[in-house]
């Protein structure tokens, strides 16, 4: 199993899985808004070299997009740094969103895979910091990122419900050991 990234072979890989992920949280009863991603959302990560995959002997069975604040992918990425007090951090942050687990998968300590190789290609360019949110009310996701090493930066409002903010912080580089 590994942490790679992602390959424009895999942009409608992604999209699928993004799109059985929210309807498994739907299902759930989660409020909980994480796609179906758009392929040209997915499309610009692969191409810009944000879309990072979780690989099982050449299947893919996670993904997430970590780009970093002082060069988004996304045009809104600075409006968002702002409103969660993360604006000033912009040079050395680095933005995760979309973690996903194939749901067949889930409840496997996958996710604390993807999150592992993805600290080490965010590691590799330290001093880093790396930043995520999740739905404040979500004590499942406060403590799956707690499990994993990030501390809670803080809770703030976000089109009318609350977000919890976490972070990483990456003092030294790490020698890089994953295909990232």
């Amino acid at each position: 199993m590994q942490v790679r990234a992602a390959t424009s072979r895999e942009v409608a890989l992604i999209a699928a899985m993004s799109g059985r992920v929210q309807a498994r949280l739907t299902a759930s009863g989660s409020l909980q808004e994480f796609g179906p991603i758009p392929a040209d959302t997915v499309a610009a990560h692969v191409a810009a070299g944000t879309a990072h995959a979780l690989d099982d002997h050449g299947t893919l069975i996670g993904g997430a997009f970590v780009e970093p604040a002082a060069n988004p992918v996304t045009p809104d990425l600075l409006h968002i740094l702002a409103q969660l007090d993360l604006a000033g951090e912009a040079r050395r942050l680095w933005w995760l969103q979309k973690l996903m687990i194939e749901p067949d998968r889930q409840a496997q300590r996958l996710g604390l895979v993807l999150l592992d190789g993805i600290k080490l290609h965010v590691a590799a360019r330290a001093p880093a910091l790396l930043a995520l949110d999740c739905w404040a009310g979500s004590t499942k996701l406060r403590d799956f990122y707690a499990r994993a090493g990030f501390h809670l930066h803080g809770e703030f409002g976000a089109g009318g419900f609350d977000v919890a903010v976490f972070t990483w912080e990456a003092a030294q580089p790490l020698p890089v050991t994953s295909s990232l």
